[in-house]
């Protein structure tokens, strides 16, 4: 990006373009900004089916097993891998593995603002631009509840493209394409949005061709090393199957996803429960992206001036939203898979923001009224998300173990299977015999296929291993597992599954469970 010192013409903003991270008063703010406002919410809110699935996988990860061996999903190894090292980090410290899984992705959710801060003033050179992004990250209130919930498999994907973006537009292609890397290995489909940003700043690289086709290279060096010293893991590991299984195949052949038109009332009902207002910051980000990035390229600006200097920029991160909208448009099952768009519009915002300031920067008056208004704005967004934060805490975790103790203390060397319910296992660090845990149409789909047998032979399997705990949604048995009916006795449920135990485990055993399972809802009925 150039750094001529060219006179601008009257009307285009002069403010220096601050260049080292230690000489900008406001990183220090944006790194703690976060921290102060979504810390409120405390990790102690409940686990869901998803979350306990990542720290099942973690736990194994923590027990020395690679990624998708103990504990199989979809999401890239990166999904096991960073829970493993909250689980791991946490028990170091005599933490619970819940606890140390969410402090880690509270501490990478928390990098995020300042990320979306350094890429805008790099683009602009506007620090009140970034400000304005910067704000915005914190206050989506589904990324503040995230920040503290987790761990799930998005999370970390949005922060190494908030990485992989600054990155970018600082033309730091080779780290930039490491970073890029790290976020498909967590949730693929981010790499369609960071790759076309990197094209663009490729392709408008300094020092003709060469230069264009070395930037590329480089961006592709970063990814390809990234990608290979996975694949180097998992062979020491002897596990690459299970890697190419679950990262490649099992996506690329057994993954449907609906589009977004398809069911947009349910998606706009989800987004409005998670948004609320800030869902016109989301809205109004993405599209500002993509309109400065056309402003910049009509306009054809003076070279040597910032929004000269900005072109490339806004160009690339307009291109990474339209590729991020894009795959939304695709696919989108609801709120979180609107993760994928929200570095993007954060960013958006303040290169909308940037580019007004730029616009009135001759005005003193206009210019005055702007900073205020920015600062109203950061300050409202950051009160009102830590006043929202505080209000939604909840602690019903220890609820929720207190509960899967019931169940499994009595049996402390039991083998247990879960049917669609990681969260017993992954609240009181018990394993399930099988790898699956959950089983929407595709999964079974992909048993069916890989499994010697077939989806049947599963079943039986299953049923030949005589868990002694069987955990499974509240209800009926599923009818998937009906021939596991005969084998196993209700014993009580908690509100989101249903234990029960063989028939081989003696009653006295059952009957205890029941009891204290009932006891819980004894005392909520009085």
């Amino acid at each position: 990006m150039s750094t001529s010192t060219a006179t601008p013409p009257p009307g285009v903003a002069t403010e220096p373009r601050p260049r080292r991270l230690g000489l900008d008063p406001l990183v220090p703010l944006w790194l703690l900004a976060p921290v102060v406002t979504w810390i409120g919410h405390g990790f102690t809110n409940g686990v869901t089916r998803d979350v306990a699935l990542y720290i099942q996988a973690g736990q194994a990860v923590a027990d020395g097993e690679p990624p998708y061996v103990a504990v199989w999903n979809r999401a890239g190894p990166l999904a096991h891998l960073l829970p493993g090292l909250g689980v791991s980090l946490g028990r170091w410290v005599g933490a619970e593995d819940v606890t140390g899984a969410r402090v880690l992705y509270f501490a990478l959710a928390a990098l995020t603002p300042v990320l979306v801060y350094v890429t805008v003033r790099t683009v602009f050179g506007s620090r009140l631009g970034g400000s304005v992004g910067a704000a915005a990250m914190v206050s989506f209130p589904l990324w503040a509840h995230f920040s503290t919930s987790g761990p799930d498999s998005k999370q970390p994907m949005v922060v190494f493209m908030a990485l992989a973006l600054m990155l970018v537009v600082q033309r730091r292609m080779l780290l930039a394409g490491v970073a890029t890397a790290l976020a498909t290995l967590t949730w693929q489909p981010v790499l369609f949005a960071l790759a076309l940003a990197a094209l663009v700043m490729g392709l408008t690289a300094d020092g003709g061709w060469r230069g264009r086709v070395l930037a590329l290279g480089r961006f592709a060096l970063g990814g390809l090393a990234t990608l290979t010293a996975t694949v180097l893991y998992f062979v020491a590991a002897g596990a690459l199957s299970d890697f190419l299984d679950g990262f490649w195949r099992a996506n690329a052949g057994y993954t449907s996803q609906p589009p977004l038109l398809r069911h947009l009332p349910a998606v706009s009902a989800g987004m409005q429960h998670w948004f609320g207002w800030t869902l016109w910051l989301l809205l109004g980000g993405l599209v500002l992206s993509v309109v400065v990035a056309l402003v910049v390229l009509v306009l054809r600006p003076v070279a040597g001036t910032p929004l000269a200097d900005a072109r490339a920029g806004a160009v690339a991160t307009g291109a990474a939203t339209v590729g991020a909208v894009a795959w939304s448009f695709y696919a989108f099952n609801a709120a979180p898979d609107s993760l994928l768009v929200l570095t993007v519009a954060a960013v958006g915002l303040g290169n909308g923001a940037a580019l007004l300031a730029h616009a009135v920067s001759g005005w003193k008056v206009p210019r005055t009224a702007l900073a205020v208004g920015v600062a109203g704005f950061v300050l409202a967004a950051l009160v009102t998300t830590a006043l929202e934060m505080v209000g939604t805490a909840k602690s019903t975790i220890l609820g929720g173990r207190n509960q899967a103790e019931k169940v499994l203390s009595p049996l402390p060397e039991a083998s247990v299977m879960t049917v669609g319910v990681p969260q017993p296992l992954a609240l009181t660090g018990r394993r399930s015999i099988s790898p699956y845990q959950l089983f929407s149409p595709a999964i079974q789909r992909w048993i069916d296929d890989t499994w010697p047998g077939g989806l049947t032979a599963y079943v039986s399997w299953v049923r030949e291993q005589e868990a002694e705990v069987l955990f499974t949604v509240p209800g009926p048995m599923p009818q998937l597992f009906k021939p596991l009916e005969p084998d196993y006795v209700p014993v009580g449920r908690f509100h989101s599954w249903r234990a029960w135990l063989h028939v081989d485990v003696d009653k006295s055993t059952r009957r205890q469970v029941d009891e204290a399972l009932s006891a819980k809802r004894r005392t909520r009925a009085q």
